[in-house]
């Protein structure tokens, strides 16, 4: 051990040596700097402490001195034991967030080997003891089943020492517990995060993450991530990490759980994956554990003491009821779109290697063949149906039945009469032809990395977009800080209605805008969008593909409320497709198919709603974002002027629909 590393016996405070940190480059500005020079990127940040969403189950600050440590999450769980020397009050993290200060679960100096019995400091909901006296009723995942355990840990042990039986062990393997929700009856076990030092676990030559169900009813499965022990993220002395896992709540899906671990530094952009590993179940279901932070807890008639003390520090502790992306942690960029995918994004060196395609002829000389438009095919997190995408259909020999008269005169149901919007099945599928100007929708409902090259993209040409945003979306709060930018900037910002079951469901009573509460979907929807400041939500919407049709378009029209949909004939929408499948296209083909409509069109793009989805998915590595200032650039240079999609379908007449006043939103 490090003969510079002692504890004071009462504040509990490491005196460590001075370490220096590796610099760490944030990768993701060099990824825009490599793919598009030029486009500024946002500033990475520890996005810590945090605050609590609608996906936190439970968190932990350890910002008090004494118990009870309050959980943040309204009607949480308090932990109210401290006990055998355990300490609240130790420094934490020494940042420009301000982490306050840490628990301490360990006892006496590390300098010293180990008792065989281990230590018995603990940090727990109730006091602990043998029998069922100290379980607690605590909520440990989703309704899905998915979860994401994390916190932040300072080392202060060493790395390279065996805790093995015949080294610091002194004859049992020593491990070194995070979050921890065991119990001493077989019924209430669910779970272990642990740190597993040198030998320890099978001979295990570098420090692993493991995590153990302990599913009884199924099978213990035990799983495992080696700790970097090189690299920016290596396991050092007196330095703090972020560590996570993340469960996707798909059990027997191969690399359903991630493992995360993470130095601590302001100019990281995401947490660091370090392995997955296949959990063939989801954990028990109603289970009451004994809750413990930092050890055990468990104090069966085989381990009479609360064992397993984590030899460090340990501060914010979250729990949440989904898996959260690796931007979606303690680490992003200010203003960026936090994915919610069940994957990891694709790493950063995947993304550089894809070199940009040669600039695309204005009028290629044999056009490519037109696909159809093909639709994002992964699942999403949180909802389940897909935007719509109409399929592709000969505007000018259109047969389409007339919608309601609750359209405005100005707008077509059928052939395009040159200043009109053109509707197919009740969702406009493009605008006025008459002048060279198109809107660039964003389906909004994951995340993606790129969104700030996007951003600065359109702040480079002076152009506007579309964002329509699902109820979902706006759960993270990162992606609410998104949408109020995107207002302030002068885009549009609108409902996407991948939640509102109730309203689109064929054969409901149609409403009134009198009465938005027959739909309460809607009505938190578009509550949750004006609690952000955003105007204009209840006007223009983006509909899903099962609710593309004539009856739930008039009932939207009674609430005021328009659907609007890409415009077919370009493959626009294959943004994320995922690479290795037949519906895969690459970002040149997307491109060309672009451009190549622009050419055989006789009306050019005029008109055109071009959809994309904000997201590329985390399977796919050629990131379309990557080409959006050459698209932007090329169509710039042949004449086009990029608008809002209100402003594009609102120059053939001021009848359009009034907006649905956010005063009936209660």
């Amino acid at each position: 051990m490090n003969p510079n590393l002692q504890c004071s016996s009462k504040a509990r405070t490491w005196n460590l040596p001075q370490i220096h940190p590796l610099a760490i480059r944030a990768m993701a500005g060099l990824i825009a700097a490599v793919l598009l020079p030029g486009v500024m990127v946002a500033k990475a940040e520890i996005l810590g402490p945090y605050t609590p969403d609608d996906l936190t189950l439970h968190l932990w600050h350890m910002d008090e001195p004494a118990v009870p440590v309050v959980d943040a999450v309204t009607n949480g769980l308090d932990l109210t034991a401290l006990d055998n020397n355990a300490t609240l009050g130790n420094e934490s993290y020494l940042g420009p967030k301000g982490f306050g200060t840490a628990l301490c679960t360990y006892t006496g100096n590390p300098n010293v080997q180990p008792g065989s019995a281990g230590q018995d400091a603990y940090l727990s909901a109730l006091p602990l003891q043998n029998g069922a006296g100290d379980n607690v009723a605590l909520n440990y995942a989703g309704p899905s089943g998915a979860f994401t355990y994390e916190a932040i840990v300072r080392i202060d042990f060493d790395p390279a020492v065996s805790y093995s039986p015949g080294g610091w062990g002194q004859g049992r393997s020593l491990f070194m517990q995070i979050i921890c929700a065991d119990a001493d009856e077989a019924a209430s076990r669910v779970f272990q995060f642990r740190l597993v030092p040198v030998e320890a676990l099978n001979g295990n030559t570098q420090p692993l993450l493991e995590f153990i169900n302990l599913n009884k009813n199924t099978e213990i499965q035990n799983l495992t991530a080696s700790i970097p022990t090189e690299g920016p993220d290596a396991i050092l002395l007196g330095n703090w990490y972020h560590v996570a896992v993340t469960y996707n709540g798909q059990p027997g899906d191969a690399d359903n759980l991630h493992f995360y671990w993470t130095l601590v530094s302001p100019d990281r952009t995401a947490a660091h994956l370090i392995g997955t590993g296949q959990m063939n179940h989801s954990l028990p279901a109603g289970c009451r554990p004994d809750f413990a932070i930092g050890q055990t807890g468990r104090q069966s008639p085989a381990t009479p003491a609360p064992n397993n003390n984590f030899v460090g520090l340990i501060d914010e502790v979250r729990i949440s009821g989904v898996e959260r992306p690796a931007n979606g942690m303690l680490f992003g960029n200010r203003n960026i779109i936090v994915a919610k995918s069940t994957t990891p994004a694709a790493t950063p060196s995947a993304v550089v290697s894809q070199p940009p395609p040669a600039l695309i002829e204005k009028h290629p000389a044999t056009p490519s063949p037109e696909p159809a438009l093909v639709a994002r095919t992964e699942k999403p997190a949180i909802t389940t149906s897909q935007t719509a995408v109409p399929q592709k259909v000969s505007i000018a020999s259109s047969t389409a039945t007339p919608a309601s008269a609750a359209f405005p005169a100005h707008i077509s149901t059928g052939k395009d009469l040159g200043g009109s919007p053109i509707i197919e099945e009740g969702v406009i599928v493009r605008g006025p032809i008459g002048q060279r100007r198109l809107a660039i929708l964003f389906s909004c409902r994951d995340l993606d990395e790129g969104a700030p090259v996007i951003m600065e993209c359109l702040k480079a040409h002076h152009a506007k977009a579309s964002f329509f945003v699902s109820s979902g979306f706006l759960k993270w709060p990162l992606n609410s800080a998104f949408v109020q930018t995107a207002s302030a900037e002068g885009h549009y910002v609108g409902p996407q209605s991948d939640s509102w079951t109730q309203f689109a469901s064929v054969g409901s009573s149609p409403g009134t805008q009198d009465v938005l509460t027959r739909y309460p979907d809607v009505e938190a929807h578009l509550k949750r969008m004006a609690g952000l400041g955003i105007e204009k939500t209840g006007r223009f919407f983006l509909p899903t593909a099962d609710q593309a049709n004539s009856e739930v378009a008039n009932r939207g029209r009674n609430l005021g409320l328009i659907m609007v949909g890409g415009t077919p004939g370009t493959l626009s929408f294959a943004t994320a497709t995922v690479e290795g499948t037949k519906e895969f296209a690459s970002s040149q083909e997307i491109l060309n198919s672009i451009l190549g409509c622009e050419h055989r069109d006789v009306n050019g793009l005029n008109g055109f709603l071009m959809l994309f989805p904000l997201d590329s998915g985390p399977k796919r590595k050629d990131r379309f974002y990557a080409h959006f200032d050459q698209l932007l650039s090329e169509l710039q240079n042949r004449g086009y002027e990029f608008v809002r999609v209100d402003e594009l379908l609102d120059s053939g007449s001021a009848e359009t629909p009034k907006m649905l006043s956010l005063g009936t939103v209660r």
